[in-house]
């Protein structure tokens, strides 16, 4: 096997002869041989690790594709929840586990009438009863509710308010809640119908009680 090339350029840098010669000392041969053997052996490691870098190389494209794809599909997800949340006909809200509000959606915004993402508000800022449910670990729901918005005014509303739990541990609540002043409205109207239908059934009996004996007379 002839020499290795680096070792015979090595020789040739020194003016040393490539092989043993006759009258140079005993064992050059024996250590021209372990150089040599050093050297393919470096190769042999340098070509491994080679190997090993084009393995990791191939498994990182791998996995960082991997990544893009699902990167890829978080971000649909994440923009298709938008577009629901966004799309609500009714207020939603989200907390963290202080209470603070971290997300208001459009709508939630226009009932409240204050800025989509309201710093330092809070949901117990809404209503006594929010103030207290915060922080559990049971659902709330109240049809005849009210909130307080920052300006003062309060508008009744119907709501519901349930916590994100985590190992049983609140790490925040979503709220949803929707104005009911319309409802009440109506509500308010037809008991008022209904009294004046009421008082139109009774005035038409008083009157065929009247009616009766006056005819007879």
């Amino acid at each position: 096997m002839p020499p290795h090339s680096i070792l015979i350029r090595q020789l040739r840098r020194c003016g040393l002869p490539e092989v043993a010669a006759t009258g140079m000392p005993a064992g050059w041969e024996t250590f021209l041989e372990f150089v040599d053997n050093a050297y393919r052996e470096a190769d042999e490691e340098r070509a491994l690790h080679d190997n090993m870098l084009a393995s990791l190389s191939a498994e990182m494209e791998e996995l960082n594709e991997s990544l893009r794809v699902k990167e890829a599909h978080l971000s649909r997800e994440h923009e298709k929840l938008q577009a629901i949340m966004h799309s609500l006909g009714d207020g939603l809200c989200v907390a963290d586990s202080t209470g603070r509000i971290a997300f208001l959606n459009p709508e939630g915004a226009r009932l409240l009438r204050c800025e989509q993402e309201p710093v330092g508000c809070s949901v117990a800022d809404l209503s006594s009863e929010l103030a207290a449910a915060v922080s559990g670990t049971a659902a709330l729901r109240e049809d005849d509710g009210h909130f307080r918005r920052p300006d003062g005014s309060t508008f009744p509303v119907a709501y519901v308010l349930n916590p994100i739990l985590r190992e049983h541990v609140t790490q925040g609540s979503v709220l949803i809640f929707r104005d009911v002043s319309e409802k009440r409205q109506l509500e308010s109207e037809l008991r008022q119908a209904q009294k004046l239908e009421s008082l139109g059934i009774l005035a038409a009996g008083v009157a065929h009680e009247i009616n009766t004996p006056v005819q007879f007379v």
